[in-house]
């Protein structure tokens, strides 16, 4: 039996993107008007964990910060990649 979400149902990534982005801002307020998006880079198939990262444009220069959701608890905004 195939499984399809409804519409009004948020998906994950668009749940871990949320939660993760708000973890960020809430770290590093300074960075939420440079946010390009935020992308799933590795979930596992029952969506209790996952990987991302929010992407940010300071002046062309890139940074990456990563997300990680597993066991319900989210960590973000610990650590950033240029």
């Amino acid at each position: 039996m195939l499984y399809k979400r409804s519409e009004q149902e948020p998906s994950f990534e668009r749940q871990f993107g949320t939660m993760a982005n708000a973890m960020v801002d809430e770290k590093l307020p300074m960075l939420s008007k440079y946010m390009l998006g935020f992308q799933v880079i590795d979930k596992n198939q029952e969506d209790t964990e996952g990987v991302g990262a929010g992407i940010y444009d300071l002046s062309g220069m890139y940074i990456y910060v990563p997300s990680f959701f597993r066991k319900g608890r989210i960590k973000a905004g610990e650590m950033m990649f240029l």
